[in-house]
């Protein structure tokens, strides 16, 4: 929950009010400190007593000893602050998760999304600038390459690392509120709306899986991931529910059909007469 909260800054996206609120209840909470009590020891006020009785003093221990109750009882206050103040965070954390298990959808539609698709967006105008260029960073960085370049070829790293941390929260806010895609449990759909039509599909139509298709470097994929080719696939982040719907469409009839041919060979199986030897 935390690590969902603190890379929303380096991630460039916000959060629900909500949310936001919550979170900032529990903060709050945790950033109280108890003064403890001043420590009160018994051979102290024991020594304190010898003394005065050497000094031919009355042996009066109930002063002593009130000094020495009055120490034990704000210890006994401090422990009850410190479990109030503990129960008191904790419902706080809690609340704040279930106000984010309840807002993952709109999480990642409102807040996650959008900030996938500021970071393409800033993408394409590097990779406008990048253009002929290669990504070589000896030569990229090279002081006779244009000022723009070397920018543009820096801010993609930037920006790679951006969009490695918006997957990372869409990870975390899943696996907060413990869901999984019903249909597209492969992750066929979860970088594209429409994966067949990336370069190098696989002809079987089985989704081979991102580190097969695109570059591996980050500057690379991510200029891949805006390229014009990519580009008719739809890069996007999506809800599960988004997801399941994607897979259905293209593979929801061949599933039926499927099921189908399996009901009628049991139906078939069924009604075979039994030959009795």
């Amino acid at each position: 929950m935390r690590s969902l909260i603190d890379s929303s800054g380096p991630g460039g996206y916000e959060l629900p009010k909500e949310l936001a609120a919550a979170w900032s209840t529990y903060t709050a909470l945790t950033a109280v400190t108890l003064e403890p009590p001043a420590p009160v020891f018994l051979e102290t006020l024991a020594e304190e007593l010898v003394a005065r009785v050497a000094a031919d003093k009355p042996a009066d221990v109930r002063k002593p000893a009130g000094v020495l109750q009055d120490a034990a009882a704000a210890q006994e206050l401090h422990r009850q602050q410190a479990l109030i103040l503990a129960k008191a965070a904790e419902l706080a954390v809690d609340r704040a998760v279930g106000v984010a298990i309840g807002a993952a959808d709109e999480i990642i539609e409102h807040c996650l999304a959008p900030a996938l698709a500021d970071v393409f967006d800033q993408a394409r105008g590097c990779a406008e600038l990048l253009a002929g260029h290669g990504l070589e960073p000896a030569l990229l960085l090279d002081a006779q390459v244009p000022q723009e370049v070397r920018d543009a070829y820096q801010r993609l790293g930037a920006l790679a690392d951006r969009r490695s941390i918006i997957w990372s929260a869409y990870d975390r806010i899943n696996r907060l509120a413990g869901r999984e895609p019903e249909h597209d449990v492969n992750g066929e759909f979860l970088h594209f709306e429409m994966p067949a039509k990336l370069p190098g599909w696989s002809g079987t139509g089985l989704w081979r899986g991102l580190d097969r298709l695109a570059p591996e470097a980050p500057a690379g994929r991510m200029l891949w991931f805006v390229s014009p080719e990519v580009a008719a696939a739809r890069p996007w982040m999506a809800t599960f529910e988004q997801r399941d719907e994607a897979w259905l469409r293209v593979h929801g009839e061949a599933r039926e059909q499927q099921r189908a041919a399996a009901a009628l060979a049991q139906h078939v199986a069924g009604r075979a007469p039994v030959i009795m030897l």
